[in-house]
């Protein structure tokens, strides 16, 4: 997730808690820790980093279960510093606690999207994805920037509160990928979130909406996924789900089977309820274009489920995908990370990436060109992440 989500969690679990909890520093330790993991991004500040390198290990050991015990208490550490005043700075149980349920939590909201997590390593390193709720949604950011600035205690609060819900319903209510009754909803779900927290002072009708919010995201998750089982491809390796921004009725899916000598990738536009939405009035998802793969315009709906319109295929040879496996420590590497793959020539060498990343207009920060390393294959193990590769082959 963003990072303004993470912090306005972290806000709304502040001040749901019962009263004698709602202390300064429980409300910065619940915001702190709720960023905190995302603290990995000082590798890039780090000499010789490259972006396989942050790709590989963002989301990595900061999002680590076991490793976040640690991380919690130079969380609460900083609270302390950050909290209470000169002469009282200690961390306390209870300010360790709840920064350890910030960690977590963190890392449980990472997990509601496509690009995955892998908390329970070393124990456990496959990769974990929820696949539910886009990585910014916009039902949360309007829900609970109201309640934000309604529960503020300070006006320079309630004034930034109050710029961010500006610039993020400019934001919805600009781009494309938004369609106008979403549009129209949040704004009047923020307009109700905002009354119902200025008057009652209390967010619990934000919790109960943002937990209403991610369940529905999830049980229509769950029937996209269902439906993309039941097409004339399946049955299928992996199958991923992403929501159109703020709309549980259109999903992309990106699906992965083997065909004969090639591993076969294909996107597909689906509606859980296709007498509601039809796939094909899913706008969103009809404007992505794989520019990487060699991608094979499809464009039709399924011949067995009408709730699956198919858009586009990619193949992979399975003997180029071995081979560069073999012969590119680099291509182990970023296939500890990549989920829907890609492999392209590009004059005498190749590149790769992930396909869930691959849109038109926009770079994939995921493609990679790849060198031959016949020679230093030997001692591939000893630079690669701990995780395993999510892509089965």
């Amino acid at each position: 997730m963003d990072n303004l989500t993470h912090t306005l969690i972290g806000i709304t679990v502040a001040h749901s808690l019962p009263k004698k909890l709602r202390t300064r520093e429980i409300y910065w330790a619940s915001v702190i820790a709720n960023n905190l993991p995302d603290s990995d991004v000082i590798q890039n500040f780090f000499p010789g980093t490259t972006p396989l390198d942050y790709l590989v290990h963002h989301r990595g050991y900061t999002h680590n279960f076991f490793l976040t015990f640690g991380l919690a208490y130079a969380g609460a550490a900083l609270t302390s510093f950050i909290a209470k005043p000169k002469g009282e700075r200690k961390v306390t149980r209870e300010l360790y606690l709840f920064t350890l349920l910030g960690c977590f939590m963190h890392i449980g909201a990472d997990f509601m999207n496509s690009y995955g997590v892998h908390p329970f390593s070393p124990l456990f390193n496959q990769w974990l994805y929820g696949d539910s709720v886009f990585i910014i949604e916009p039902w949360i950011w309007m829900i609970l920037l109201p309640m934000a600035i309604a529960m503020a205690h300070s006006k320079s609060a309630k004034i930034f509160w109050s710029v961010l819900l500006a610039v993020g319903w400019g934001i919805i209510g600009f781009v494309d990928y938004v369609t106008l009754p979403i549009k129209i909803g949040v704004t009047l779900a923020g307009a109700f979130s905002f009354w119902f927290h200025h008057k009652k002072k209390t967010a619990n009708l934000a919790a109960v909406s943002l937990l209403t919010v991610i369940t529905a995201f999830f049980t229509f998750s769950h029937i996209a996924k269902n439906e993309i089982r039941t097409t004339s491809h399946a049955p299928f390796n992996d199958i991923e789900a992403t929501p159109s921004p703020g709309n549980p009725f259109c999903w992309g899916s990106w699906s992965e089977k083997s065909e004969g000598e090639d591993h076969v990738m294909r996107l597909a536009l689906v509606t859980p309820f296709p007498n509601i939405v039809g796939a094909d009035q899913c706008g969103a998802w009809r404007t992505v274009y794989p520019r990487s793969g060699n991608p094979h315009l499809i464009d039709r709906p399924d011949e067995k489920n009408p709730s699956v319109l198919w858009r586009y295929e990619s193949r992979v040879s399975k003997q180029d995908y071995d081979d560069l496996y073999e012969h590119s420590c680099q291509f182990q590497r970023l296939m500890s990370f990549v989920r829907f793959p890609y492999v392209t020539h590009i004059g005498k060498n190749w590149a790769a990436g992930d396909l869930r990343y691959d849109m038109r207009d926009r770079g994939n920060f995921t493609h990679m060109e790849i060198t031959d390393e016949s020679s230093q294959v030997a001692n591939c193990e000893a630079h690669n992440a701990p995780w395993a590769s999510p892509f089965r082959r």
